[in-house]
């Protein structure tokens, strides 16, 4: 058996091997009701990682994205009660702008991504402790559910945070494999110079990057405050 040939499906074989041990020390687990629960729990750290990935394709990281998504629960969770839905704007909005700011100061500063966005990761933390008073912040619960019970509701045994995702990913999908931003961006990644020194924009192009992983992690925030009626610093 080629080694080579399994090595990138190990973690999907390490997945199954323990779900498989977890399965049969209690029989529950494997529940299909009980798995797709699981499953959209951890739907808000999928989205953060889903926006993640556009950073990686140019070669970087981004380490702001749990601040970013900690900064969004407090905003959605302080500003529902005045905006109603149009919170939901406002968060994406300010997601990508921190994200565009990540990615300015690394492409036209010329600062590693590694600092850039530990920084803007500590500005949006810094944001949250002084929205929130230091401390957690809590929504109405009949507000949230009129404005955003959808988002944490079921479609039959399925949770619609589970279907949140799936659209994301399908658009992530898209976007990668058939637009020209998805191409581009592997290219910068395989070689900026070469990019470059074919007439790409690279700094544009990183800095879109940085403001869609922005983006989906203030998404990921808002999915955290509602299903959690709430919003902290150190929340996600």
């Amino acid at each position: 058996m080629n080694m080579q040939k399994i090595r990138p499906h190990l973690p999907w074989i390490t997945l199954v091997v323990l779900v498989a041990i977890v399965g049969a020390a209690n029989p529950g687990f494997l529940r299909p009701a009980n798995l797709l629960e699981m499953a959209g729990d951890i739907v808000p750290l999928f989205v953060m990682a889903l926006g993640m990935t556009f950073v990686v394709y140019i070669g970087g990281i981004d380490l702001s994205a749990q601040s970013m998504a900690n900064l969004i629960t407090v905003v959605a969770t302080i500003y529902l009660a005045t905006l109603g839905p149009f919170v939901a704007l406002l968060c994406i909005a300010l997601g990508f702008g921190l994200g565009y700011l990540s990615g300015f100061v690394t492409t036209r500063l010329l600062v590693p991504s590694f600092i850039s966005t530990l920084a803007t990761g500590g500005l949006a933390f810094s944001m949250a402790q002084w929205l929130s008073g230091q401390r957690a912040v809590t929504m109405d619960a009949d507000q949230r559910n009129r404005v955003f019970g959808w988002m944490i509701g079921k479609t039959g045994i399925v949770p619609n945070e589970l279907i949140i995702a799936v659209v994301l990913l399908g658009i992530a999908l898209f976007i990668e494999r058939r637009t020209t931003l998805g191409r581009v961006l592997k290219a910068v990644g395989a070689g900026e110079l070469a990019a470059a020194a074919s007439g790409i924009n690279v700094a544009r192009f990183k800095i879109l990057a940085f403001a869609i992983s922005g983006s989906l992690a203030a998404i990921a925030g808002l999915i955290f405050a509602v299903k959690l009626s709430g919003g902290a610093p150190t929340i996600a």
